[in-house]
């Protein structure tokens, strides 16, 4: 009688919980499609390349820093350089079926600098509130379960199964085409209008850009506008 009593207790509470998943999970992937369709991605990919011309200069036994040092005054050989990777950036080595981003494990709740400054959409405001104001606790973000509803080009790989973090993403020491780090917020929504931040970083220093995305629904959310936040 306990053990039905308890569950009759849970089960609501579990129904909830899965609900909510699943409404920042559709908030998150209607964000990644309407990024690539708007072309806010592309051009941001960090293929493998590999390693550079050898130095045409009788002297290579010469020490590293006298070598490097040479290689620096050389204008021609870095002109070479910089064609070859031209060439190695059009022609990738690795499997370019996929664009993968890495993605934060976890949804952040909370971010009080969020602001809707454009006037027309206003009708966002409330939902700002929840934003700046909910608990800092992170919901858990389902990477691989995301990429079943992806259809496009991009697809995600939690930062987790990275292990240098950020160390070696940028320069691509993987078999696959990186395009850059991204991570979400919680989805906050009524019946018709629901907002979510992205944060997305495109390159190995501080250069990166946060955006709340406005999305509406009828059958399904849609991503309608997005308001910048912060920019690097």
């Amino acid at each position: 009688m306990k053990r039905l009593l308890l569950l009759i207790i849970l089960l609501p509470l579990l129904s909830c919980e899965k609900d909510i998943e699943t409404e920042n999970e559709k908030a998150i992937v209607a964000t990644i499609h309407y990024l690539e369709e708007s072309n806010f991605l592309n051009g941001t990919v960090f293929p493998r390349l590999g390693p550079p011309p050898p130095y045409p200069f009788p002297g290579t036994e010469l020490d590293s820093t006298v070598l490097n040092q040479l290689i620096r005054n050389d204008r021609v050989y870095r002109e070479n350089i910089k064609w070859y990777y031209l060439r190695r950036i059009n022609t990738p080595i690795q499997d370019s079926s996929y664009i993968f981003l890495s993605m934060s494990d976890s949804l952040f709740s909370n971010y009080s600098w969020a602001t809707i400054k454009n006037n027309d959409n206003k009708i966002y405001h409330f939902l700002i509130d929840s934003l700046k104001s909910n608990s800092k606790e992170r919901t858990k973000a389902r990477v691989k379960k995301l990429n079943t509803s992806l259809y496009m080009k991009y697809r995600l790989k939690s930062f987790s199964e990275f292990d240098n973090e950020f160390k070696d993403l940028f320069y691509n020491m993987y078999p696959f085409l990186y395009g850059g780090h991204i991570r979400f917020s919680r989805f906050f929504h009524d019946d018709q209008l629901g907002i979510i931040m992205f944060e997305y970083w495109g390159c190995e220093m501080d250069c990166g850009v946060g955006f709340i995305a406005l999305l509406e629904t009828q059958e399904n959310w849609k991503v309608v506008k997005l308001e910048r936040q912060w920019i690097n």
